[in-house]
């Protein structure tokens, strides 16, 4: 069905700057069959999803090789001839769903353009009909009310299983999924993954599941490809990746998988290669919760009340309210890494904000270092801001397009004159450094980079004002586990060095257990239970957090 020979992709060729993306890629898909397709971000994987659909960026570039789609060669076939095949044949599943939707297009309007482009001829009842199924099958609620939403008004989550949906609309023999779930929580990845097998066995699709992560490729995949700096490593059925790789850069992706057995090897090693004995472990640890239970507290959320409007009269008058967060109490003693967990729109994300004043809770009281945090506002609030900083969700959304990366990390520090202009430079250079990027990178812009390094440099500027309070709101749901287990140990060095408070938001348990202290599960903008990282993960009290912890994917057991 679809066959990739001898693909070579070189960006700037015959310049200093010169940079080989694919080098003699191979890989062949058959009708009915998932191949996924494995490596740390900025190996190459988007860049084969995007050469077979003609969409490689408008830059100077070598392309060589065949992409052949039933028997049609893609690289040699006009643009006219691609637009009959994108999103009819072969439909994509972008990385980033905030950037790959029309910002000023409600979701019907989009959904609905999606059908109308390859079949003009279906009616529009039809049309809402297969519309409102594609939403539903994705297991999302209040259609309705996300229909006639833009994009800015929908969870990242819910834009993800949107994407999804809309890639799926024309029953499109090839599904080309570039990291698909990866800001969807554990529970609907789980039902994502159910769904999107199920649509290959009613269609006889074929799928091209682009992932970083080994647990849930796993649970889908036929056959695994593993690509590291545009070169094939391993390739082959599932049991042979897990249980037989024969590169060393596969085994080492296995390694560095999280998991929330045995040690909490991140948190509590102190960059050991093995793990330590037990007994000097529990002790490690024991000491840990000694000095988290004595320290002060440093935050306190008290009854906060969260809402947005949801629906407005003529005159402009709200008269509707979505409650997001309410009367939630929360504590955050000096030096803790508090976890907090939960589905898509539990209020997870909600939270972060109104800590972060960028949204005001409409109830409640948030004391920071004693101080009232609600109270301040203009210029006090901007000058206390500098202690407590977030780490978005969305690198790419918060990111200016057109600002130089180093210009991003270097502009907090000079605006609120934490160090001089030469000492402010050489402090971003050596962030980029630490967050596993180039001092060469100071003067690219964000659209140069992957999601993962994007993301790596949100890290860095948030980091950029020595923040005594550092909220991370799915920090690293974009980095490859190789990557991901550096930027997290990153930050826990940071944060033994400056005694930081972190607040970490996430879906991803494993990820949690590795670096928390305590935990606390989000439903419906409520706490629904609370506790340290071994009561949580092993005596779960509450239905909903079991079913969390039961939704995380695993490698399989070795039949051996």
């Amino acid at each position: 069905m679809l066959t990739i020979r001898d693909l070579c992709i070189v960006f700037n060729p015959n310049f200093s700057n010169e940079k080989v993306v694919l080098e003699h890629f191979d890989l062949s898909i058959e009708s009915g069959q998932i191949v996924s397709l494995v490596g740390e971000s900025g190996s190459g994987k988007t860049m084969v999803s995007l050469a077979i659909l003609g969409l490689l960026p408008e830059i100077p570039k070598l392309v060589q090789g065949q992409i052949f789609w039933n028997e049609i060669d893609l690289l040699s076939s006009s643009e006219a001839d691609l637009c009959k095949i994108r999103g009819n044949e072969i439909a994509m599943i972008f990385q980033e769903p905030m950037s790959a939707m029309n910002p000023l297009m409600r979701i019907k309007d989009q959904l609905d353009e999606a059908i109308t482009i390859h079949q003009k001829e279906i009616p529009f009842s039809e049309r809402k009909k297969k519309i409102t199924k594609a939403l539903k099958d994705m297991q999302l609620s209040n259609i309705d009310r996300i229909l006639d939403s833009f994009p800015h008004q929908i969870s990242g989550g819910q834009l993800q299983r949107i994407m999804i949906a809309m890639a799926l609309l024309n029953g499109p023999q090839l599904l080309i999924a570039d990291e698909p779930t990866t800001a969807l929580d554990v529970t609907v990845q789980k039902e994502i993954i159910h769904i999107l097998k199920d649509l290959k066995d009613e269609y006889n699709m074929s799928i091209l599941f682009i992932s970083h992560d080994l647990g849930l490729v796993s649970s889908i995949s036929d056959k695994i490809a593993v690509l590291h700096n545009g070169h094939l490593k391993d390739f082959g059925s599932v049991e042979t990746i897990l249980y037989n790789p024969t590169s060393e850069y596969t085994k080492n992706l296995l390694a560095s998988m999280p998991t929330f057995k045995g040690q909490r090897r991140l948190l509590l090693q102190k960059n050991e290669p093995k793990s330590i004995p037990e007994n000097e472990y529990k002790t490690r640890l024991e000491h840990r919760l000694r000095l988290i239970d004595t320290a002060p507290r440093i935050l306190e959320i008290n009854k906060i009340k969260v809402e947005y409007p949801t629906k407005r009269d003529f005159f402009g008058r709200v008269k509707e309210y979505h409650i997001a967060v309410k009367d939630l109490n929360l504590t955050l003693k000096k030096g803790e890494i508090l976890g907090v967990v939960g589905e898509s729109g539990s209020g997870k994300s909600s939270l972060a904000k109104a800590l972060l004043r960028l949204i005001d809770p409409v109830m409640g009281e948030i004391k920071l270092f004693d101080a009232d945090w609600l109270d301040l506002q203009g210029r006090e609030l901007r000058l206390e801001r500098k202690r407590m900083q977030l780490i978005f969700q969305d690198p790419f959304a918060s990111l200016n397009p057109k600002m130089k990366i180093g210009e991003a990390i270097l502009e907090p520090m000079l605006e609120h004159k934490i160090y001089p202009p030469a000492e402010a430079h050489q402090k971003t250079l050596e962030l980029l450094q630490k967050v596993g990027l180039q001092v060469g990178d100071f003067n690219k812009y964000p659209s140069q980079f992957s999601g993962g390094q994007r993301q790596r440099i949100s890290i860095a500027r948030a980091l950029a004002l020595n923040p005594e309070v550092l909220v991370c709101d799915e920090s690293v749901s974009a980095l490859d586990v190789t990557v991901q287990a550096q930027v997290l140990q990153l930050l826990l060095d940071i944060q033994r060095e400056r005694d930081l408070s972190i607040i970490f938001i996430s879906h991803d348990m494993a990820v949690v257990y590795n670096i928390c202290d305590r935990i606390v599960v989000m439903k419906s903008g409520e706490i629904v239970e609370e506790g340290d990282v071994e009561h949580i993960f092993f005596n779960a009290v509450h239905p909903y957090t079991q079913n969390l912890l039961d939704a995380v994917p695993k490698i399989p057991k070795h039949n051996a």
